[in-house]
């Protein structure tokens, strides 16, 4: 890492702006509703703020980073997974919803669950 504070930064602007975004969702119906209906406008404004600030703070290379950095870590993860039987049985009581994955909880949280048997 070439600027650990630069990233740790933008890392950390990210999340506030995240969590915030979460909050005031859940606080507002408006807000609501326009996440329900359009789900990735939520996401989007998320990410034009958070690139708006990075640029005022000079740190736009710093918040592209941390963003590809946990993208990078999901698809190697999926790419190393194993399919194995305990995997599947695993897949299976998490589709039933008997275990909550970080993941679900995140989804659940922005309100991406395609499927309504996964909501609760």
């Amino acid at each position: 890492m070439i600027h650990p504070v630069q990233f740790l930064t933008g890392l950390f602007i990210f999340v506030v702006l995240f969590v915030g975004a979460i909050a005031l969702s859940n606080n507002y119906h408006v807000i609501q509703r326009l996440k329900r209906d359009k789900p990735f406008v939520n996401l989007a404004m998320i990410l034009l703020l958070s690139g708006f600030l990075f640029n005022l703070f000079g740190s736009l290379l710093t918040f592209l980073f941390s963003i590809c950095l946990p993208l990078t870590v999901i698809f190697v993860h999926a790419g190393l997974r194993l399919r194995n039987l305990k995997n599947k049985i695993e897949n299976k009581k998490e589709f039933i919803g008997v275990t909550r994955t970080p993941m679900g909880v995140l989804l659940q949280s922005l309100d991406f669950m395609v499927n309504e048997k996964l909501k609760e």
